[in-house]
């Protein structure tokens, strides 16, 4: 117990003053990246689209990002299913 008591002050310390704040600082700078989805479809530009609304505040299910796509565990699945059905997929959000 008396080792306890030794080496508290030594691991405050370190995790007081050991960790700086430096990278967030220099990342303030850095350029915005434009609004676009990462997911890219294989499907030809002349295939149908299929438009789905979702309420966008659940996560991890659904929500969006900071650029206001649509992100998440249900919009994989339906991205998967449209993709293999032959359908593009649009998002939109909606209130319930």
């Amino acid at each position: 117990m008396k080792q306890l008591y030794r080496a508290l002050p030594i691991l405050l310390s370190v995790g007081l003053f050991g960790c700086g704040n430096s990278a967030t600082q220099e990342n303030a700078s850095a350029p915005v990246k434009e609004n676009t989805d990462s997911f890219v479809s294989k499907l030809p530009d002349t295939a149908p689209t299929l438009k789905v609304a979702m309420t966008g505040d659940l996560p991890p299910f659904s929500f969006q990002d900071d650029y206001g796509n649509m992100q998440g565990t249900d919009v994989d699945s339906i991205r998967a299913i449209g993709e293999e059905q032959g359908f593009k997929v649009e998002f939109y959000k909606e209130t319930w």
